[in-house]
């Protein structure tokens, strides 16, 4: 049996039953598949699937409807519920990981670096020095205001504020 459309199953159904009508009401019964049916059987069968299938199609219609609905309303719950637990977080102070169990929200993960990251960092700060010519504590102690041959310059640099 090759596929066939509901619609046109449905208007199959109900030409077979204006036909059953037409050509068989004066038949007492019949056999089909080695099962006897009257008139009256064959109306019943496919006048209950005319029904099933049209309450499963105005049940399908309904359905859909409900799941647009409920995407929407849904959509405007997650942004609620982020930015309750937002405000959550700022409000509560160091008792966040309480607060936000009591509403149901885990506590935010502060992320782990990784050794790549944290490599990568230590260049970058190195790099920063060298550029700004930036000095340690102990490089700093080791500068003094002699000069090399033990003059004391001519001119001494101007204080900077």
């Amino acid at each position: 049996m090759s596929k066939t459309s509901l619609t046109s199953i449905t208007a199959l159904e109900q030409k077979a039953l204006s036909g059953i009508d037409k050509r068989l009401s004066n038949v007492a019964s019949l056999t089909l598949g080695g099962i006897p049916f009257t008139p009256a059987d064959l109306k019943k069968v496919l006048s209950d699937d005319l029904v099933a299938r049209s309450n499963t199609t105005a049940a399908k219609a309904a359905l859909r409807v409900a799941v647009v609905q409920q995407k929407g309303t849904g959509a405007k719950a997650r942004a609620l519920l982020k930015r309750l637990k937002a405000w959550l977080i700022v409000q509560s102070g160091n008792d966040v990981a309480a607060v936000l169990q009591d509403f149901g929200f885990q506590e935010p993960k502060t992320p782990k670096p990784t050794v790549k990251v944290k490599a990568s960092a230590a260049d970058k700060a190195l790099a920063t020095r060298k550029a700004r010519h930036t000095l340690g504590k102990k490089q700093k102690a080791d500068i003094t205001g002699a000069t090399p041959n033990g003059a004391v310059p001519a001119n001494p640099p101007a204080a900077s504020k």
